[in-house]
């Protein structure tokens, strides 16, 4: 039984990475929607009509379980597209509608102020 897993394993490794590949492609459709829907009217057609055309393109190559090296270099194109409509938006001044934090393509790091009210800083120490 152990050498059939190690004869496998190599296969097992090659469908992990598909469905990781699939899945994070899957996630990357997932921003593209959020930043349609974030920077809604605030998106220049031409970018927003490539946007669609790649999501769609991706969408459709999940579906038709295509190699995971094509789906990787759509979801590359697709995340350098969503990078750069983030880009403009924010350089022009458009801060996301949804309220969302971090930056459009789902990477935030850096926290906002807020001014909510309700929330307490504390520190807890079991004794």
């Amino acid at each position: 039984m152990v050498k059939e897993a190690e004869a496998n394993s190599a296969d097992d490794k090659k469908k992990k990475e598909e469905a990781e590949t699939k899945n994070n492609a899957s996630s990357l459709i997932t921003s593209a929607e959020r930043i349609v829907k974030d920077f809604e009217g605030k998106i220049d057609p031409a970018d927003q009509s490539k946007l669609d055309e790649q999501k769609d393109a991706l969408q459709k190559a999940i579906d038709e379980n295509k190699p995971a090296d094509e789906i990787k270099q759509m979801s590359d194109e697709l995340q350098q597209t969503m990078f750069a409509i983030s880009q403009k938006a924010y350089e022009s001044g458009a801060a996301p509608e949804g309220g969302s934090e971090g930056d459009a393509t789902g990477e935030g790091g850096g926290e906002s102020p807020s001014n909510d009210d309700d929330v307490i800083d504390a520190e807890y120490t079991k004794e």
